[in-house]
C-alpha cells in the first residue's frame, strides 16, 4: 500500500510539474499580449499616481537590460538553465518535505520559459510593470515568477537544509 501511494505521489508531481507552468506560460504570454496590442499604442498608463504605472517596453537584454543586444548568448544560456532547473525537478526526491523545492523550480522555470519564448520569437522580452515611486526597472509577470521562485528557493534552503549525515548518526 505504501508503494502504491508513493508511486500516486510521484505521478502527481510530474503532472503538476507540466499542468502549472503551462498554466502560468500561458497567463505570462496573455498579458504580453494584452501589452503589445492595447499597452504599447497608447504608452504609459498611471494606475496610481506617481506610484505605479503600465509602461510599454521591450527589453533585448537580460535583467536590468544586461546584455543589451547579445541574443546569441542569451538564447542558449537561457536553454540550460532550463534545462538544468527541469533536470534537478526530476531528481529532487518526493518525499522528506521537498514540496517548496519543487514550487520554487516550477516557478523560476514558469518565468524563465516565459522570457526564453518572446527572446526566441521577437528578440526582446516586453515588460510593463513599472514602479515610478522607486523608479525600478520595468518588468514583467514572468520576472515576477522568477523572482518569487528565487525567493521561496532561498527561504527554503534557509529554513529547510538538508539533515547533516553526520548529525542524523548523533
Amino acid at each position: 500500500m505504501e508503494k502504491f501511494i508513493l508511486k500516486k505521489c510521484n505521478l502527481m508531481w510530474y503532472v503538476l510539474g507540466i499542468i502549472i507552468p503551462v498554466i502560468l506560460i500561458s497567463f505570462d504570454q496573455f498579458v504580453k499580449h494584452l501589452a503589445k496590442t492595447h499597452l504599447a499604442p497608447v504608452g504609459n498608463i498611471n494606475l496610481i499616481d506617481g506610484i505605479f504605472e503600465l509602461c510599454f517596453s521591450e527589453n533585448d537584454g537580460a535583467a536590468f537590460g544586461l546584455f543589451s543586444g547579445h541574443q546569441w548568448l542569451l538564447i542558449p544560456v537561457s536553454a540550460i538553465i532550463i534545462g538544468v532547473l527541469v533536470f534537478f525537478y526530476i531528481k529532487t526526491p518526493q518525499v522528506g518535505g521537498k514540496s517548496l523545492l519543487r514550487v520554487s523550480i516550477i516557478l523560476i522555470v514558469s518565468g524563465a520559459v516565459g522570457n526564453f519564448i518572446d527572446r526566441v520569437i521577437s528578440q526582446k522580452v516586453v515588460d510593463l510593470f513599472y514602479f515610478k515611486l522607486i523608479d525600478f526597472p520595468i518588468f514583467n509577470v514572468a520576472d515576477i515568477y522568477v523572482v518569487c521562485g528565487t525567493i521561496l528557493l532561498a527561504f527554503t534552503m534557509l529554513f529547510f537544509p538538508e539533515p547533516n549525515k553526520k548529525q542524523e548518526l548523533i
